[in-house]
């Protein structure tokens, strides 16, 4: 009983620090796709108009991510999930949380209020930013995912005994 609870520790562990390296992986593609369209005068401008958002980024996101690779880890390791789909799971999950967090400050700071209409300033301030992260970050989600999976292969072929790691 006791090397269960030790495995399942271990697996959260490992499922929470692959899934914040995968996270760190997709902000720093972002900030390069960013700085290509542009420039670095332009990524300066926007973490300095937009503090708050920039925070969340750094902070909430990867705290996401801590949360729900710590729930993944023991799926893949100890019960042999598919890890790319379930990586895949926790990109899209984490993307999308924070992508929702970082737009709800402009849709309270500017939207909301001064926009006219509810339903314009949810489609301007929420879902204009779902779309852009997600058509210009689906190839970064789906590399931070492939190279989680990798990870959670290489750890599940090493350290976990059992169906996981038998393959």
């Amino acid at each position: 009983m006791a090397g269960d609870a030790e495995a399942l520790i271990r697996a959260r562990r490992v499922g929470s620090r692959h899934a914040r390296h995968a996270m760190f992986f997709g902000l720093v593609c972002a900030a390069g796709i960013f700085g290509l369209i542009f420039g670095t005068a332009g990524l300066a401008d926007l973490v300095g108009d937009v503090p708050a958002q920039a925070i969340i980024c750094l902070t909430f996101g990867p705290w996401i991510a801590h949360q729900l690779g710590a729930r993944a880890g023991p799926l893949v390791l100890l019960q042999g999930w598919n890890a790319f789909l379930v990586s895949l799971c926790v990109g899209i999950l984490s993307v999308g949380v924070t992508t929702f967090a970082f737009s709800l400050v402009s849709f309270f700071q500017e939207g909301w209020p001064g926009a006219g209409s509810f339903m314009y300033a949810v489609h301007d301030y929420i879902g204009k930013p779902f779309f852009w992260v997600f058509f210009m970050g689906g190839i970064p989600i789906v590399l931070a995912s492939a190279g989680m999976a990798l990870a959670f292969r290489r750890d599940s072929r090493r350290s976990f005994p059992g169906p996981a790691g038998r393959r």
